[in-house]
């Protein structure tokens, strides 16, 4: 056996159950101390900690066997599932021949991605960047909108998402990531999604571009009218703005159309794809945009660049994952979104006093519930009592966020709406104040555990003076 490989695979797939709590007590030491300490003390006390060892097909599982049917996904990445054999033999084919690249030479993957990523987007995007991420992705379409159009001015909205760096975070409006930050990027302004006169009021003749996503998954799935894209295209072209469309989350079959735009039928000028690409196995990302967009970079080779963007590794997954798509699972994707709306619009009419409707599209949804609360007890009782992931939104836990993988069965979401079903009937067993007291003890418990971490590490600093 390879004697520089990492521990934990060195170990059996399959573990005891001490051998396993072994495992995750380390884990969750180091991780404590030096990684995500409020993350790991949180979920310990609130008794939701588990470790992921592996992943196949639809489950995640744990050293001793425990599978949860995953519906998180990582935001959207794992449309293809875990560790799809197809996407694994790809990568590994790469792997053995060569990882990344030097970027001296021409990478025959590269090309073969972009081809197939235009194959499947708007036909008027005719150039392709490659990075690793969306804030990447996003970073990138910034940097175009601003050098191609000779302008500064940015618009994002509230409650929208587009990554962690600081110019993304600038055109992002949800305070758990901005509050504290600041100050943000130099003429950013953020609009209210959906709110064409907002925008109206806000776009000039100084605007570069209005980031939006098409659908706000980070900020309950609402979908917006018909009429607002186009109401946003006419906006920019008056004012000489481009239109950077991120679906980093909503692209590549998530709403069940090949990219979100199509159910409005907008043109953006910069489009920004990820997560799918990845086939759940290397980060990827890519911005696709319009002739008009590019003049900018003309004479300024490397303008986007990256060490590992486009790298043989990504590509090989990117590649192997789009032809998956195109060849059955963009299919079942819209018709598993089909019965996912059903599935909902059934639970919405029978759990009215929970329930105030459910938003989305394909298998990108959100059921809305009618107190913060009911939402957050709900996602928390979905794992444990059925092992299904599914996650309450940490800044509107009203919002539960519900995003299964497009290589389910039918039979897969129609198990789904019956754990829904169950969970809820459960949480009716309860009055509200007993549901509010037994959550708010749980919260109380994991404040006093930071405070005393916060003490322990106070009195250290003051020894150590």
């Amino acid at each position: 056996m390879n004697k520089h490989l990492p521990t934990h695979l060195t170990q059996e797939e399959l573990l005891s159950e001490d051998q396993a709590s072994e495992i995750m007590d380390r884990t969750a030491k180091v991780l404590d101390e030096s990684v995500v300490p409020f993350i790991v003390t949180a979920q310990q006390v609130m008794e939701s900690a588990f470790l992921e060892w592996r992943g196949e097909g639809k489950y995640i599982y744990t050293p001793d066997g425990k599978g949860f049917f995953d519906c998180v996904g990582a935001g959207g990445v794992f449309g293809l599932g875990f560790a799809h054999p197809e996407v694994v033999d790809a990568v590994v084919r790469q792997a053995q021949r060569g990882g990344l690249a030097t970027r001296a030479g021409f990478l025959p993957g590269q090309a073969e991605l972009a081809e197939k990523l235009k194959s499947v987007a708007p036909d008027h995007l005719e150039y392709v960047y490659f990075g690793n991420s969306g804030t990447e992705a996003v970073e990138a379409a910034i940097k175009l909108a601003r050098v191609s159009t000779g302008k500064k001015k940015l618009i994002g909205t509230h409650l929208g998402y587009h990554g962690m760096s600081i110019a993304t975070i600038s055109l992002s409006g949800i305070g758990m990531w901005r509050d504290g930050i600041g100050p943000y990027l130099d003429s950013t302004v953020l609009v209210e999604h959906g709110n064409l006169a907002d925008l109206e009021e806000a776009i000039d003749d100084d605007t570069a571009a209005v980031v939006l996503e098409p659908v706000q998954w980070a900020s309950g799935c609402k979908v917006v009218s018909q009429e607002y894209f186009q109401g946003v295209r006419e906006l920019c072209d008056r004012h000489g703005a481009m239109l950077i469309l991120d679906e980093v989350q909503t692209g590549l079959g998530r709403t069940g159309k090949r990219f979100a735009l199509e159910h409005w039928g907008v043109k953006p000028d910069i489009l920004c794809t990820g997560k799918i690409l990845s086939g759940g196995m290397v980060p990827v990302s890519a911005v696709l945009y319009t002739a008009e967009a590019h003049k900018g970079e003309r004479m300024r080779p490397l303008f986007n660049n990256s060490s590992f963007g486009g790298n043989p590794l990504a590509c090989a997954a990117g590649i192997t994952t789009l032809n998956l798509l195109k060849d059955r699972y963009f299919e079942r994707a819209e018709k598993l979104g089909d019965l996912m709306g059903e599935a909902f619009q059934e639970l919405v009419q029978e759990f009215g006093y929970f329930l105030a409707g459910f938003h989305g599209l394909g298998l990108m949804r959100c059921l809305e519930f009618q107190s913060p609360l009911f939402g957050a007890v709900f996602a928390e009782w979905m794992r444990r009592d059925e092992s299904i992931l599914v996650a309450a939104m940490g800044h509107v836990p009203q919002f539960v966020r519900i995003s299964p993988p497009f290589i389910c069965e039918d039979e897969d979401i129609e198990a789904l709406k019956q754990s829904c079903r169950k969970v809820l009937r459960t949480m009716a067993g309860y009055t509200p104040q007993e549901l509010f007291e037994d959550f708010s003890s749980k919260l109380q418990r994991v404040q006093r555990a930071m405070a005393e971490k916060a003490e322990r590490a106070e009195e250290q600093e003051g020894a150590m003076a």
